[in-house]
């Protein structure tokens, strides 16, 4: 039972000084740096601001005003066997939009494009929170597994004490059997908070775009108390500020906005054509 005692701890420590010795060369982030990194490198977050670039392209669509037509055509009688016949025409047509089309349907746009940028801002702070959240998940992680290290060491100590004493026939050796169940509970701890923080670390990594062979280090405690804001305040703040709740608003302003482009539309447009034809005939002598 001791040898299989002393097995575990040695993988384990072996596992975590290889752990310990890659992350060692590697710079330590801060929360608010792998918050910086989300946000420019997450993959689903640029994706999404790639609509909002489309949202933009249509606004600027939406602002165009309907291009004029030319036409020109030209003709002959090769065809026929009819050499003395041309003909020669050339139109011209613009659009004019009535019923303010073009007006409701750039307000139309921009209302889509704030809405975009909204649902964009909203992912985020979703993205912000996520990350803070993995982050201070990591940090727990690791200190329970720093203490379950400390608490195995001082088991360890209190097991050789407990076999000296039964070998010396001072002790029973039911006291020496019970901690060694407790040293292998303690074992199974830190194996299952050494699988947490590398959870929590994968975790982190995906939601930053970083690769995921990269061998991630932490810096910062679980130490710092924030206090809680006021009630009053943080409900104001989340009715003025969240961006989800602006996506609401502007949700409804794009509709009313489509409601009215589409009333727009009944209204019929002006049309102006203009053109000048030129025909030849012409017989055979």
């Amino acid at each position: 039972m001791s040898s299989s005692r002393d097995l575990i701890p040695f993988m384990f420590l072996s596992c975590l000084f290889a752990f310990v010795s890659d992350v060692g060369s590697q710079e330590a982030l801060s929360v608010e740096k792998m918050v910086e990194l989300a946000l420019a490198q997450n993959a689903d977050l640029i994706a999404a601001r790639q609509r909002l670039a489309e949202a933009e392209g249509l606004l600027r669509q939406a602002g165009l005003r309907p291009n004029p037509s030319i036409d020109i055509t030209v003709g002959n009688g090769d065809i026929l066997n009819s050499d003395g016949e041309r003909a020669f025409e050339f139109g011209y047509s613009h659009t004019f939009e009535l019923g303010g089309k073009r007006s409701r349907r750039v307000e139309a746009a921009q209302k889509t494009y704030e809405l975009v940028g909204s649902e964009i801002a909203n992912r985020e702070r979703l993205l912000a929170s996520e990350v803070r959240i993995k982050y201070a998940e990591a940090l727990a992680a690791i200190e329970k597994l720093k203490n379950a290290d400390e608490l195995f060491k001082l088991t360890s100590q209190t097991f050789d004490l407990a076999k000296a004493r039964a070998q010396a026939g001072e002790a029973a050796p039911l006291e020496q059997g019970l901690l060694q169940v407790e040293l292998n509970r303690i074992s199974s701890d830190r194996m299952l908070f050494a699988a947490q923080v590398e959870q929590a670390l994968l975790q982190a990594r995906l939601l930053a775009g970083l690769p995921l062979d990269n061998k991630l280090q932490l810096s910062g405690t679980l130490e710092r108390a924030v206090p809680a804001p006021d009630l009053d305040w943080a409900i104001r703040t989340a009715f003025t500020k969240r961006p989800d709740l602006a996506a609401a608003r502007i949700n409804e302003e794009v509709a009313e906005a489509g409601v009215r482009l589409a009333l727009a539309g009944r209204s019929p447009d002006l049309v102006l054509r203009g053109g000048y034809a030129h025909a030849q005939a012409g017989f055979d002598q």
